[in-house]
């Protein structure tokens, strides 16, 4: 994994050279990102990935738009799924310091919201910018008209805006996280209208 990061991050300091050589870095850079979540691999296995990327020598940054799957949501610490630590799920999303945290925030109750608050209060005194958050309401709307809500979309229906909420206000509740959350995001399905032949 530490080869595919690295290489990944090679990529992408090649499209920043063409953006530059072709003059339009002043308006347009590229970025990676990773979905890191404990539910879908082990913190051995997803580390290697953000220190490859990490090595690349231009320092490109990346965003974690990831999950923290387990991870208490309440003060007291403890574990998260798949034997990851908060300081696991903190070290993946801000790794070496050119990660952002941008995590979902789909949870209608705010359970994600807290999980995040809770990471970055058991790591202080390190530094977590959270820049900003992404739901998955446009995905869970249903194929068809009157269908059934997709699997993993029960109590997960965030509009992009009560995500951003339920962590713009939990961090800055409480002046020992307090940081701007910048952006609100969401994340949806591609359908094509009517059944067209391209899709």
């Amino acid at each position: 994994m530490h080869e595919h990061g690295f290489q990944w991050g090679t990529m992408v300091d090649s499209v920043n050279a063409f953006l530059a050589s072709n003059g339009m870095a002043a308006r347009s850079a590229a970025w990676s990102a990773i979905d890191a979540e404990p539910d879908w691999a082990t913190f051995s296995e997803t580390e290697p990935w953000t220190l490859g990327f990490a090595a690349t020598p231009n320092n490109t940054p990346f965003v974690n738009f990831g999950s923290a799957d387990g991870c208490p949501d309440e003060p007291g610490g403890g574990s998260c799924n798949r034997e990851w630590s908060q300081h696991d799920v903190w070290a993946v999303a801000n790794s070496s310091l050119l990660g952002w945290p941008f995590p979902e925030i789909y949870n209608e109750m705010g359970t994600n919201a807290r999980q995040w608050q809770q990471i970055k209060l058991a790591v202080q005194p390190a530094w977590m910018l959270t820049i900003g958050t992404l739901t998955q309401w446009q995905a869970c709307e249903p194929t068809q008209p009157g269908g059934p809500t997709p699997l993993g979309c029960d109590g997960a229906r965030n509009l992009p805006e009560v995500g951003w909420q339920q962590l713009q206000a939990l961090m800055n509740g409480d002046p020992s996280t307090a940081d701007p959350v910048y952006w609100a995001t969401d994340i949806g399905n591609s359908q094509c209208p009517g059944g067209a032949p391209e899709c």
